[in-house]
């Protein structure tokens, strides 16, 4: 499986080999897709792309992150995610780094899905972190509802 992941001017195409568990029918397609925002640590707000693509039996996730319009030093980076669903609470757990910025460590998402299905928001799992917000980029297939 191929997926692109484009964060400001990073892209990176990642085959295979993600971090991946078994979602439900609905999930998969409720979480499936592009999904854009910021998070806050200690570097600042900093522009993030959640890319979640079950496959029918897998969850493959990348979290690609850099500059934000409001915080333009912040590097670009790119890890693996493994993504889960336990009751409405969505963990996005590090993999391994696709691109590591010197001084980078990965951080864990835990957070919940708004009733519109259109944002995820929630805490960073890191001290010195915040929160964050992703949007969905990808349209939510067809006759979806929570």
């Amino acid at each position: 499986m191929a997926v692109l992941a484009n964060c400001g001017t990073m892209i990176a195409v990642c085959v295979g080999g993600l971090l991946s568990t078994t979602p439900s029918n609905a999930a998969q397609d409720l979480l499936r897709g592009v999904w854009d925002g910021t998070y806050t640590c200690n570097q600042g707000l900093t522009a993030v792309t959640l890319i979640i693509e079950p496959d029918g039996e897998h969850w493959s996730g990348l979290f690609s992150f850099g500059p934000d319009k409001r915080n333009k030093d912040v590097p670009e980076g790119l890890y693996e995610l493994d993504v889960t669903d336990d009751g409405g609470e969505i963990s996005f757990i590090g993999g391994d780094w696709v691109t590591q910025p010197e001084g980078y460590v990965i951080v864990d998402l835990h957070g919940r899905m708004s009733d519109d299905l259109t944002v995820i928001s929630g805490q960073v799992d890191f001290e010195g972190c915040d929160s964050f917000q992703v949007t969905r980029r990808t349209p939510l297939p067809q006759g979806k509802t929570k």
